[in-house]
């Protein structure tokens, strides 16, 4: 176990990307459908006489804002399905959120609008789909574990260094030794442990592994050190 929390850090140490600022809550505006391109078919055959695509945002907001308590946006994307059979073509937007209370990926259905050979029929429905339909449970994707780790929020008083969150503000100083109190931006709180002197560091009192020069542990070793 101990070698795998240490192989773990040691990542974390060496190629993580560090973030400190506290986000605050943003309102973002919807994107209109001339605001997508890059539509690409979903399906190879029709459905019911259906062609469906999905499209992506033009100029998309890349920062991970926090647009309510609990949720980071992610993206925005434009689903089209379109008969011409029917003249018809059915717009509908989602939005792609960090659920960081619930640790998951969701998308919710935030505008519908309809089109009859080429004109609007009005129909035009905002925030149909609630609370939204949960599409991806984090803790079984990795990519969205990371996503959770690294743009969620901090937890209060900490500060984030790649994924993992310091409590730079309460470091345990013994002799050579500095112990902060760690949190993964999951589930795991631990202790890092460094020694200055040796420029190694470890979890829970047992520095054992040596601090690469220029990596981003180096990073937390100034700042405790």
């Amino acid at each position: 176990m101990k070698k795998y929390l240490t192989l773990f850090l040691t990542s974390i140490f060496i190629v993580a990307c560090g973030s400190k600022n506290k986000k605050t809550v943003q309102e973002l505006p919807v994107p209109k459908k001339d605001q997508f391109h890059e539509c690409k078919q979903m399906e190879k055959e029709e459905i019911n006489s259906f062609v469906f695509f999905t499209c992506n945002e033009i100029d998309p907001v890349i920062d991970f804002p926090l647009v309510s308590e609990n949720k980071v946006h992610v993206a925005f994307f434009l689903r089209k399905a379109v008969s011409e059979l029917y003249g018809t073509t059915l717009y509908t937007t989602e939005q792609m959120l960090l659920d960081c209370e619930n640790k998951e990926v969701i998308k919710k259905t935030i505008d519908f609008k309809e089109t009859k050979n080429g004109i609007s029929n009005n129909l035009r429905i905002k925030n149909p789909s609630g609370k939204g339909i949960k599409v991806t449970k984090s803790k079984k994707d990795k990519t969205a574990r990371e996503l959770i780790q690294k743009h969620c929020p901090v937890r209060k008083g900490y500060e984030r260094i790649g994924t993992i969150q310091y409590d730079f503000k309460n470091i345990l100083k013994r002799g050579k030794l500095r112990n902060v109190s760690s949190f993964d931006g999951w589930d795991w709180d631990f202790t890092t442990t460094i020694d200055c002197k040796k420029m190694i560091f470890g979890i829970n009192d047992q520095p054992d592994t040596p601090i690469q020069p220029k990596s981003l542990g180096y990073s937390v070793f100034k700042k405790v050190c």
